[in-house]
């Protein structure tokens, strides 16, 4: 099976992967036939992409980084988490008064004693060690997975998939059980405070949304005061090195986050290094950034090129060594290759490379003309000079 974009998709395709709603609510099984009615469906629930069997490439299965039944349970955790803060009558109450402006709302989340029993922290404790453990315990060291985002439900698909990012780069700089805990229930809560930012304007939208750190650090400062390192990453997810981040316009040194920095506010905190890069991937690879869905390669080169001035250089280079460019089921194009007549032919990764990223083994379907062919596999590791993209 490989990823397609739902433009691409054709009556009598059958669907590859079982789908999910925003909450988190079984949407369409496997091997439903593709159907005007469910490209509808798709599309009016946000969805871009799906993975489909087509007959060539159905001895493929794209890896899962955490079991699909643990994924499902985190995103219901986040789901009900942000729907509890964002229904809870003192919120409900803050929200509505689209006069209250940001530094107020902040005073009330801060002083409302009511809002700190408000995330089910024993719960988030247990999903948060449910995914360290599926992870350590399977081996898993890298992000093999394409997001399969719909609009509605991607805030909650994002929370656990920087989550699991912040899990793998984490372990790169050998950090304790607590340590990673820490980091990684700080990547899973680190956008609660946009469960609180009012229906206004779009261009007090903005104010409100560089204000949603904070907002975060709040809720958690309250849920669970005794969670000092947590508070600070959540609070400095957005800063970067140079000071161009917000809501605090915080610098740092370019350090490694096994460096334990100070625990005070005028510098960025060591696991937000990691978060902030995490998020920023995700949020690119996602379309959230620009609205351009950048593929896992454009991302990290785009990242890569900001590392030491935006981004910290060790969590970029940690972040790189944890990222499959082309996650097997990935259609992609041969753009270049030392063998000519390959160019412009199309097929999907079978097998990934971890000594050439960049070189997956494929199984090519289409040639040039996008006429089906039969299959074969070419191992482009072999290779020289090749270049890829994503053709979804």
């Amino acid at each position: 099976m490989y990823l397609a974009d739902i433009s691409r998709l054709n009556q009598g395709q059958v669907l590859g992967k079982s789908l999910y709603d925003e909450n988190s609510k079984l949407l369409l099984a496997a091997g439903y036939k593709i159907s005007d009615q469910i490209i509808k469906l798709l599309k009016k629930h946000g969805f871009r992409s799906v993975y489909v069997s087509d007959g060539l490439t159905d001895e493929i299965t794209p890896e899962e980084v955490i079991s699909a039944s643990l994924r499902m349970t985190s995103n219901k955790l986040v789901i009900e988490t942000y729907e509890e803060v964002r229904n809870h009558p003192s919120i409900r109450k803050n929200t509505a008064l689209k006069t209250l402006d940001p530094e107020k709302l902040k005073a009330r989340i801060n002083d409302d004693p009511k809002l700190n029993h408000i995330i089910r922290m024993p719960e988030i404790k247990n999903i948060v060690e449910n995914i360290m453990d599926d992870i350590i315990s399977n081996n898993i060291s890298m992000f093999a997975a394409l997001p399969i985002k719909s609009d509605s439900g991607k805030d909650y698909e994002h929370a656990v998939d920087t989550t699991i990012l912040c899990i793998l780069m984490g372990r790169l700089f050998d950090y304790n059980w607590k340590d990673l805990y820490s980091l990684a229930s700080s990547a899973l809560l680190h956008d609660i405070g946009k469960a609180v930012i009012p229906q206004v304007s779009p261009k007090e939208q903005e104010v409100y949304y560089k204000e949603h750190p904070t907002y975060s650090m709040l809720l958690v400062q309250g849920n669970d005061p005794s969670g000092f390192s947590k508070h600070f990453t959540v609070h400095h997810h957005h800063e970067e090195l140079g000071g161009e981040g917000y809501p605090q316009g915080l610098t740092a040194h370019d350090i490694s986050p096994a460096r334990r920095s100070p625990t005070n506010k005028s510098e960025i905190f060591h696991h937000a290094f990691i978060l902030s890069v995490a998020n920023y991937y995700d949020n690119l690879i996602s379309g959230d950034v620009d609205e351009t869905i950048y593929s896992p390669e454009q991302a990290l080169q785009k990242i890569i090129s900001e590392a030491g001035t935006r981004w910290n250089s060790y969590a970029v280079q940690a972040l790189a060594s944890v990222i499959e460019r082309y996650p097997v089921g990935a259609r992609v194009k041969i753009v270049e290759a030392s063998l000519q007549k390959l160019k412009g032919f199309v097929g999907v990764v079978a097998r990934t490379n971890p000594n050439k990223p960049t070189q997956p083994l494929i199984i090519v379907t289409h040639n040039p003309l996008g006429n089906q062919i039969t299959p074969i596999k070419i191992d482009l590791a072999n290779l020289q000079n090749v270049k890829l993209e994503l053709d979804r």
